[in-house]
């Protein structure tokens, strides 16, 4: 049973009683909001300190989507499925293993590095080695449905290079990636890793695939190869020939993100062109991108003011395919 929590307020002879439904909600909102890396461990490495009751209710809302912040993080999780903690009682350590819906980390390429150091990031192995014990024992986080990857500050082939992916929990069926601050300059397809990928990684039970970064229609086409039963993908605009490829005409739903503070109408609609061109005129093709989704978004301008718009749209309604703006 969890009691209400006392808030010290200026008159120290008189405290404030917040419900523990009310600290719950709060922490949701915290938990939820896009922290940085440090506020994310300082919250993390506090909430536990300040009283049982406050690491209940941390406890409860922690464990539903879980943040692996750092490598040194992993060890200490992968003993806390399996063995007893000493931080939680016994009552509360069995909580990510019950209630884990989501699991998030990320990935920090070194600062000051070597040309080849991009393909081997630091802390990767430790990271990675999580997804070897959820595929390994099937009995670990049974309700796992979505895992979050970011790679910040390097290359775009370390997937495919450390085949990072070669174990993958069968119960997650949403993958996201995304690539923050990563060099340019390494984004080209590693053909001497990509078909060896192929071969070790195989992700039939994904049915959203999620690619963050432009530039990288080699690496979503790779995905959906290993992925064959995706029937939502979401991609930054920007990436083209993908919409024009067979495999894509498999996919029920594709959901294009604008880039933050896209306010300029004529840039949206040039990225959007750009991104659908090259539809494919094979009548075998079109048969099978009937009643397809295509859902542009968040969007900052109103692109049904952009006369631009229309022959897109409609050209897309030739297709079959309907055109949704958020």
């Amino acid at each position: 049973m969890m009691y209400s929590l006392n808030i010290p307020t200026k008159n120290p002879s008189k405290r404030t009683c917040l419900p523990p439904e009310i600290i719950e909600d709060i922490l949701n909102i915290i938990w939820a909001s896009p922290l940085t890396l440090n506020e994310r461990i300082t919250l993390m490495s506090s909430s536990v300190l300040i009283s049982k009751a406050w690491t209940v209710i941390y406890s409860r809302v922690s464990s539903k989507d879980i943040f692996i912040p750092c490598p040194n993080y992993v060890p200490y999780f992968i003993n806390l499925l399996h063995g007893p903690s000493t931080i939680f009682d016994p009552t509360l350590h069995h909580l990510p293993q019950e209630r884990c819906r989501s699991l998030s980390f990320r990935v920090e390429m070194r600062p000051h590095h070597k040309f080849w150091d991009h393909l081997t990031p630091w802390n990767a192995s430790s990271i990675f080695d999580l997804l070897y014990c959820l595929d390994r024992i099937p009995a670990y986080m049974p309700n796992l449905r979505r895992i979050a990857i970011q790679y910040s500050g390097g290359g775009y082939t370390d997937l495919y290079q450390g085949f990072r992916l070669r174990n993958f929990p069968p119960q997650v069926t949403d993958l996201e990636i995304s690539f923050v601050d990563n060099l340019t300059s390494l984004n080209r397809p590693p053909k001497a890793y990509t078909t060896r990928m192929k071969h070790t990684c195989y992700m039939p039970s994904l049915r959203r695939l999620t690619v963050r970064g432009e530039g990288l229609s080699w690496f979503i086409l790779e995905m959906l190869d290993v992925s064959p039963n995706v029937h939502t993908l979401e991609m930054d605009l920007g990436n083209r020939d993908v919409w024009k490829t067979e495999r894509m005409s498999e996919v029920a739903s594709l959901i294009l993100r604008c880039p933050l503070g896209s306010d300029d109408g004529e840039r949206v609609l040039r990225s959007l062109r750009d991104t659908l061109s090259n539809l494919s005129s094979s009548s075998e093709v079109d048969v099978r991108m009937a009643k397809r989704r295509v859902v542009v978004g968040p969007l900052k301008v109103n692109l049904l003011n952009c006369p631009g718009f229309y022959p897109i749209r409609d050209e897309l309604a030739r297709q079959g395919a309907l055109l949704e703006l958020i």
